[in-house]
């Protein structure tokens, strides 16, 4: 299986207000990943900031084949 998705430390700040902090993780070809949480626990925001690699404060790698074969949308 391949690595798709590596996501490595993420951290996004909101002036004051910490959104996300020191998110790590990886997804494996053919796995399936779900985010959980209440609202304003930060789901949108890493999912956005994996998706387009914006206004991210440290490192997210999302693999170029894993976009090529739409499977992440």
């Amino acid at each position: 299986m391949n690595k798709i998705i590596e996501v490595d430390k993420v951290m996004k700040c909101y002036e004051t207000f910490k959104a996300l902090s020191n998110i790590s993780f990886s997804v494996w070809e053919g796995e399936i990943l779900c985010f959980l949480g209440p609202n304003g626990a930060g789901k949108s925001t890493l999912i956005i900031n994996i998706y387009t690699k914006l206004q991210v404060s440290n490192r997210v790698e999302a693999i170029k084949k894993a976009l090529e074969n739409g499977l992440i949308t």
